[in-house]
Parts: C-alpha cells; sequence; structure tokens
C-alpha cells in the first residue's frame, strides 16, 4: 500500500511525500522481516532518487534492493530490483549497467513481464549509445519497437521512458521512425495529462523528468 502511494506520489512529481510513505514502508518492513516489501521499497526509493538527479543515493538504495532480495525466494522482486540498478547504473555512465540490464531482461523475460522487459532493454538502448555502440543500441531498440507494438505499457517503473529512449537512440542514428515515435509519446503524454483533473496535480505530473523528456520529444513532431 505504501509502495504504490509512494510511488503514485513520484510519478505526479511530489518527491519529498514519496520518500516519506516509501522510507515509512521501509521501517515497517524491516521490522516485520518482509524481504519481498523491502526489495520493492528500496527500488522504488532508487526511483525517487534518480528523478531528483540524486545518482549516488540511487546506486546505494539498488544496491541495498539487490541484496534484500538475494536473501528472499521472489523471482520479480529480483528482477526489478536489476531493472532499478541498471537505470542507477547508466544514469552514472557506469559500463556494467550494460550486463546488469541484460540480466534483468531475461528474467522478465522469464516472468512473462514484458512491459518491464521492453523497460531494461530501453535503458540497455541508452547505455549501448552511451558508450559509442549505435548499432547494437539500433539492434535492441528494433526489439523495443517490435514488443511496444501489442498495446504494452511504455514503461512501468518510468511510464513513457522506453519511448523516449528508443526515440533519443533513432534520432542519434537520424533513423526516420524517430517520428513515429515522437507522434507515440506526443499522444501517450497528452492523454496521462488530460486523465488528471487536478490542476496542480497536472503541472507537477507534466513538470516530473520523464514527462519533460516526452515532452522535449513530442516537440519535434510535424503537425
Amino acid at each position: 500500500m505504501l509502495q504504490n502511494l509512494g510511488d503514485c506520489y513520484r510519478l505526479l512529481g511530489d518527491h519529498r511525500r514519496a520518500r516519506e510513505c516509501l522510507e515509512r514502508g521501509l521501517g515497517e518492513s524491516r521490522e516485520r522481516a518482509l524481504p519481498y516489501f523491502v526489495t520493492h521499497l528500496l527500488a522504488s526509493l532508487a526511483a525517487v532518487d534518480l528523478a531528483e538527479g540524486s545518482v549516488q543515493d540511487a546506486l546505494a538504495h539498488a544496491a541495498a534492493a539487490q541484496e534484500a532480495a538475494a536473501n528472499d525466494d521472489s523471482p520479480p522482486a529480483a528482477a526489478r530490483a536489476d531493472l532499478v540498478a541498471g537505470m542507477a547504473l547508466q544514469a552514472a555512465g557506469d559500463a556494467s549497467a550494460r550486463e546488469v540490464l541484460r540480466k534483468a531482461a531475461r528474467r522478465h523475460a522469464e516472468l512473462g513481464l514484458e512491459a518491464d522487459r521492453l523497460e531494461c532493454l530501453s535503458v540497455l538502448a541508452l547505455a549501448l549509445h552511451d558508450a559509442g555502440d549505435l548499432e547494437e543500441a539500433l539492434r535492441v531498440v528494433e526489439e523495443v519497437l517490435a514488443g511496444s507494438r501489442d498495446s504494452v505499457v511504455p514503461g512501468v517503473v518510468e511510464p513513457g521512458r522506453t519511448l523516449a529512449d528508443a526515440h533519443q537512440v533513432l534520432a542519434a542514428a537520424g533513423d526516420a521512425r524517430a517520428a513515429e515515435v515522437a507522434g507515440r509519446a506526443a499522444d501517450f503524454l497528452r492523454d496521462r495529462a488530460a486523465r488528471i483533473a487536478d490542476e496542480e496535480l497536472r503541472a507537477r505530473y507534466l513538470a516530473a523528468p520523464v514527462s519533460v523528456r516526452l515532452a522535449a520529444v513530442a516537440s519535434s513532431v510535424v503537425p
């Protein structure tokens, strides 16, 4: 409950409330020796850190999530910990992100969690792009695009991220499909924002890091 609430606050850009919920839930889960929830709460805290630009804190929380997952027999929790760890490592420019994200993608594939798998791959594509391996990044984006045609949510930890990552790689390669992805990003952002009736909450959502990336991508759409 507290994890879900914390994640909602994060996606709406209210990082203070997100952190309060997640830290409270983490304390309670540790007291009750519930490693599954400890893993997920630490992973969510890492996502808050990333949203705030606190990469070192994200690395610490993600590593703690992986450690907690190692003490529990829950493949979904371990897969989520690896995904967030890969995100943090990519943000830090750490080359080890690539192997962590590949492992996370395999784990999510085995669990049948397609949206999570595609998010692993989109971050992997960005890590490859950052490393200068544009050819391999494009190959991974091909897989992301193929999977995202089946009405799969474009991102779970950061909804919409798979579109922003794919567009960044395609645009860097001068691939014409970047325009199609930009159109999808514009539609996704517009639809999500329209669902938020409260003006203040909508403004916070649009100011969140992933929303800002999506807006930048959408601005490239030719009317």
